[in-house]
């Protein structure tokens, strides 16, 4: 079974961002994100959309 989900830190190391840049980019309108409490999870089938969407613009 594939994750549905990863952490920051997960994310960082597998797009190759740093983990200040990751947190950065999660707070960006529309990015695929759950809030669990104190926890962040990171939505992976809707990531490549997301970046899709906003190839070109800078963050």
């Amino acid at each position: 079974m594939n994750k549905k989900t990863i952490t920051v830190k997960e994310f960082a190391a597998a797009y190759g961002f740093g983990v200040t840049r990751s947190y950065e980019l999660i707070k960006q309108d529309n990015f695929p994100v759950i809030y669990c409490g104190r926890r962040i999870l990171i939505l992976v089938d809707q990531l490549d959309d997301w970046f899709a969407q906003h190839k070109g613009v800078r963050f």
